[in-house]
């Protein structure tokens, strides 16, 4: 292969990649737009102060509770210089950021109620009871999308961060609009993490059946029993 016919390669992948996460994020804006158009015409002043107030805040903790890793997993793939190194950054990564992402939404959930307390809001309570759930998701779903960027796959962010978990979201506020009890704040709650949580399980099942082959198991010492 040429040096020109592997730049126009490049470019090419380049550019489907590009344009792939500009409609995601076109996706994503729309997306949560019509989310907010829904729960504001559903739900009281003050309860979508709440839920807006808990948004900023597991954004915040979800952050925090990243601890970088999303970077640096994504810059760090490409420069390993073995399977074996790659796959201890993949293992390290996931069992580091399962652990903070525990350790996050169990630290907000029982500091919830004081800090519910403290800023005056009684809505604030069981957006603490249920929240603290989507943090952990949103930790996980991110590590995913940031081993495969590692790949040069930014299909996991495209797909399930900025499409289907607000899909998601908006799909699940829908069921919930037309169900005879109508939207209630507390069903609002529900959607958001049950989009999380639907959006989390498709992406570990992307990552269980694309990730073998893009770093296929390392060589495994005999068994106890083995000959």
């Amino acid at each position: 292969m040429s040096t020109a016919s592997g730049a126009r390669d490049g470019l090419s992948s380049v550019t489907r990649g590009t344009l792939f996460l500009l409609i995601a994020t076109l996706c994503y804006v729309g997306l949560n737009f019509v989310a907010r158009v829904i729960i504001t015409h559903t739900i009281s002043t003050e309860e979508w102060s709440s839920f807006s107030l808990g948004l900023t805040i597991i954004g915040v903790v979800g952050s925090i509770g990243a601890l970088g890793l999303t970077n640096a997993v994504a810059r760090g793939l490409p420069y390993a210089h073995s399977d074996d190194e790659r796959r201890g950054i993949v293992r390290g990564s996931v069992v580091i950021s399962v652990a903070s992402a525990a350790i996050s939404s169990i630290g907000l959930f029982l500091l919830g109620p004081e800090l519910a307390g403290h800023l005056g809001l009684p809505d604030l309570g069981p957006t603490f009871e249920l929240f603290p759930l989507a943090v952990a998701t949103s930790v996980v779903i991110g590590i995913i999308a940031a081993i495969f960027q590692g790949y040069e796959d930014v299909t996991p962010n495209a797909l399930f961060v900025q499409i289907l978990t607000p899909g998601f979201f908006v799909a699940f506020l829908g069921i919930a609009a037309i169900l005879p009890s109508r939207l209630t704040f507390e069903a609002a709650l529900v959607a958001y993490v049950a989009g999380n949580v639907a959006a989390l399980l498709l992406a570990v099942g992307y990552a269980l059946q694309r990730l073998g082959h893009l770093l296929p198991a390392g060589p495994r010492a005999p068994g106890r029993w083995a000959a």
